[in-house]
């Protein structure tokens, strides 16, 4: 499988992930069955948001898949590479957010499901929205974006029972609206 990686410059595998495939000005092409890997140039083509045509710069490339979002830290290397790790080193390069005994792995998993029910549904969904679909959004769009949840979540009755909660000293308890 071939599958091109948006990156910031020509340096190959040490080509750090640009985070938005239409405007990267390089593609790295990896053949995941051979170990191959290729650079495509994208720097001749426009870059107006709207505008980017990368599929223009890949053509005459075979390309089975697409990386269109931001992948961070090591995960490229990871994922070209195919190298094995624990898990200290996932949590320490932040592939994952903590490590737990095997043991205790389903009662961390309920007391996390636990305390992010707790939180206010729609600025959970709002978050989540933020970061999804920002990742697919030049910076300023992305900002803008965010900003804009920010103040529908501003405007909830939770934001305000949130408010009253932290102002009479007591949990919250939200409703989802």
């Amino acid at each position: 499988m071939k599958i091109a990686i948006p990156v910031e410059d020509a340096r190959g595998l040490e080509s750090p992930v640009y985070g938005h495939f239409g405007s990267a000005p390089c593609f790295l092409v990896y053949d995941s069955d051979s170990g191959a890997a290729s650079l495509v140039d994208n720097t001749q083509t426009a870059h107006e948001h709207g505008h980017c045509n990368p599929i223009a710069a890949l053509a005459g490339h075979k390309v089975d898949a697409l990386v269109t979002g931001g992948i961070g830290g090591r995960a490229l290397e990871l994922l070209l590479r195919g190298h094995a790790i624990d898990a200290q080193e996932a949590w320490r390069i932040g592939l994952v957010d903590r490590v737990v005994p095997a043991g205790e792995l389903m009662p961390a998993a309920r007391a996390l499901a636990s305390e992010l029910a707790a939180k206010p549904p729609l600025a959970v969904r709002a978050i989540l929205d933020a970061v999804t679909r920002g990742l697919e959004m030049p910076l300023g769009e992305a900002l803008a974006y965010e900003a804009s949840l920010f103040g529908l979540a501003a405007a909830t009755e939770d934001m305000r029972e949130g408010t009253r909660a932290f102002l009479e000293k007591r949990p919250p308890v939200f409703q989802g609206r």
